[in-house]
Parts: C-alpha cells; structure tokens; sequence
C-alpha cells in the first residue's frame, strides 16, 4: 500500500485481518487484498472536466480556447 494513507491502511488491515485468532494467515492476506481492490474501485469514478476520465474523454465545450501557458480558470503549464 502506497500513496497517501497508505501506512493508515496498512496499520487498519494489520488489525482488523492480522491481530488475534480470528482468521487464518492465508484468509488475512485475501482480505487485505479484497479490501485494497474495495476501496480502490471508487477511483474508476474520479472524473475532471477538462481532462476526462478513466471511462470517458473531456467534457469541455467546443468554444473553448486553451491555452499552452495558461488559460481563464488560473491553471499554467510549469515546463514544456
């Protein structure tokens, strides 16, 4: 688990699945891995507007203008 919160996660998993007699070893390690696909799943819905998603492309209007360097709503390109 890497990224932001992912010593949180790993800290949350090792206790949920991993402290006490509750699961196996073999079960533990299957639900760290159901929960990492569970809540990694919601990312597919992450869409912005100008650039799209994972499933679907720019929602911007056909008059719109973009600039190279920066444009209207205060985003720039830092290199080129």
């Amino acid at each position: 688990m890497t990224a932001s919160g992912g010593a949180v996660g790993a800290i949350v998993t090792n206790r949920l699945f991993f402290s006490g007699s509750r699961y196996t070893i073999e079960e533990a390690i299957s639900l760290t891995g159901g929960a990492s696909l569970v809540c990694t799943l919601p990312l597919a819905l992450v869409h912005f507007p100008r650039h799209g998603g994972m499933f679907c492309g720019p929602t911007t209007a056909a008059g719109d203008d973009h600039d190279d360097d920066a444009n209207d709503h205060g985003d720039c390109v830092l290199l080129k």
